[in-house]
């Protein structure tokens, strides 16, 4: 009998890198990230999780309204 609290089951994501506008798909969920510094070993990156409404020019809006700037970010797919 096991006491204690029970591990609970960590979700893992495999995430595959866009290199291009055209293979965006609105409505599918995306990872950015854009790396600010670093120093040694550490990394400071600014990332964000959004489900893609639309891209205009080489913006990529996301459905809450917020527009990221495709050359600065790292778009990545979830599987």
């Amino acid at each position: 009998m096991a006491y204690g609290k029970k591990e609970s089951e960590h979700t893992k994501f495999i995430l595959e890198r866009v290199k291009g506008l055209s293979t965006l798909v609105p409505g599918n969920p995306y990872h950015l990230r854009k790396k600010i510094n670093q120093v040694g070993n550490v990394i400071t990156d600014e990332v964000h999780d959004i489900v893609l409404k639309e891209v205009v020019e080489n913006n990529l809006i996301s459905e809450d309204g917020s527009s990221f700037l495709f050359t600065e970010f790292e778009i990545f797919f979830r599987r």
